[in-house]
């Protein structure tokens, strides 16, 4: 028993000793959260772990932290998608790689955006699949959905991407950062 206590009288000493206890430390922690300072609130509640390996506060802030960082990573790329709109698109028989890799130029150009398409999808169908297209002032994610459609696959935004998957592929997104309604599925109906 006296074995037990030495160490863990010794580490809540040398945490004090160095200024702050871990109930100081994690008020410091939620302060710096709710001033959005996450960065720092975090390495403030792992000083805590370093005193308290399993406090459930401090483990339960970082979670939240994580998970907060992890969303705003997922919805950047959306966001950022979803603010661009696409001036003019004039496709006569062209590959469905070539309409993305017009589309990934296309952003960079307007907005210096770095879109990555990842086909989960043979390659014949990126390279043969022909999609004829002629449209004005359209929003980058419905333009995703007619190409969609016209190519038979479906789109879903993920944390640093953009995953080209087989329209009839019922399978979930891989990524679980990805949420369920960023999936583009192509709509039915003639474009005119």
């Amino acid at each position: 028993m006296k074995i037990f206590l030495l160490p863990v009288c010794f580490v809540m000493i040398t945490s004090v000793a160095f200024g702050q206890s871990t109930s100081e430390l994690l008020a410091d922690g939620l302060r710096l959260m709710k001033t959005g300072d996450n960065a720092a609130a975090k390495a403030k509640f792992e000083e805590v772990l370093r005193v308290e390996p399993q406090h459930p506060r401090a483990r339960f802030f970082i979670r939240q932290i994580e998970t907060a960082k992890a969303d705003v990573d997922t919805g950047s790329l959306r966001r950022q998608l979803d603010q661009l709109t696409v001036p003019e698109v004039n496709f006569r028989d062209a590959s469905l790689g070539s309409a993305l890799e017009f589309l990934k130029q296309m952003a960079k150009q307007q907005i210096d955006l770095d879109v990555n398409f990842v086909p989960a999808v043979p390659a014949e169908v990126m390279e043969k699949q022909n999609i004829t297209l002629s449209l004005k002032q359209i929003p980058f994610m419905e333009m995703l959905r007619y190409i969609g459609g016209l190519a038979d696959v479906s789109f879903t935004v993920d944390q640093h991407a953009v995953i080209v998957r087989p329209a009839s592929s019922s399978e979930a997104p891989s990524s679980p950062a990805a949420a369920p309604d960023e999936s583009l599925q192509p709509t039915s109906g003639t474009l005119e």
